[in-house]
């Protein structure tokens, strides 16, 4: 019965140990905090470094809009419920486009007539949503508060002391 014991025991540790290192390697994807529309392929005329031309900003009655070269893309989508899902919102409480027109940051309200929103970047260059973060999760501040967020010439978000960039994939120091 011994043999069988330590049989099983073998059996059970690799499996533990394969689990453990398959968790491990989800846990390391580095998109862990993007949100990217698989269907998309985007052919914005865009590289890493640069934007081939002018970023602009739309909101309308379905939604917020970036155009580039031309083409617009929706980054979020309003919503009649009362309460929004990601990619949704009820309104947008702040929304503007960083120095270099590579990024745009919003907060959206996620609840009707909430006091507070959460925060976005979305990035032109990768045609993806991040969620801003902190230390407690995904940030949410008062409607009040959301413009205190806004761009340093290096493109970084910055509220007093706190910044987050795309260098921290958009997880505040």
């Amino acid at each position: 019965m011994k043999n069988h014991e330590s049989a099983l025991l073998v059996v059970l540790s690799y499996v533990i140990g394969f689990t453990t290192a398959f968790i491990m390697f989800v846990l390391a994807n580095d998109t862990k905090n993007q949100m990217i529309d698989p269907a998309f392929e985007s052919d914005l005329g865009m590289t890493q470094d640069r934007p081939a031309s002018k970023l602009e900003l739309m909101q309308t009655g379905d939604g917020l809009f970036v155009k580039l070269n031309g083409q617009e893309r929706i980054i979020s989508a309003f919503t009649s419920e009362s309460k929004a899902d990601v990619g949704f919102y009820t309104a947008i409480v702040s929304a503007t486009i960083s120095p270099d027109e590579r990024y745009v940051h919003y907060c959206a309200e996620m609840e009707d007539g909430a006091d507070t929103c959460r925060h976005f970047v979305y990035s032109a260059a990768e045609d993806a949503t991040y969620m801003l973060k902190d230390a407690d999760g995904q940030l949410e501040t008062p409607n009040a508060k959301a413009a205190e967020w806004s761009w340093s010439v290096d493109s970084t978000l910055r509220a007093g002391e706190r910044a987050a960039g795309q260098n921290s994939r958009w997880v505040i120091d």
